[in-house]
């Protein structure tokens, strides 16, 4: 799976995502980035902090869903975070 900007690699049940291109996006925050993608997307992630990751530009989800649904839901990713600025 791919979107604008991120490398994304999945293991099982748990899809792991890397922000390679954070600057771009003006990522400071990812609690804020998190909450923020749940408001505007209704797509619910775990932030990186949330694993002892110390910089913003990870975050984990859990593949439940579908495939399709999941393709669609990194796609909408892309497109939000194209035009995101915190």
């Amino acid at each position: 799976m791919k979107a604008n900007g991120l490398s994304v690699s999945t293991a099982g049940g748990l899809v792991s995502a890397y922000l390679g291109r954070s600057h771009l996006y003006e990522i400071h925050d990812d609690s804020k980035l998190m909450l923020d993608i749940l408001r505007s997307e209704k797509i619910l992630m775990v932030r990186g902090t949330g694993f002892n990751w110390s910089d913003p530009d990870h975050f984990r989800v859990v593949t439940l869903p579908w495939a399709s649904q999941l393709e669609n839901a990194i796609e909408r990713l892309g497109n939000f975070l194209v035009s995101y600025k915190q």
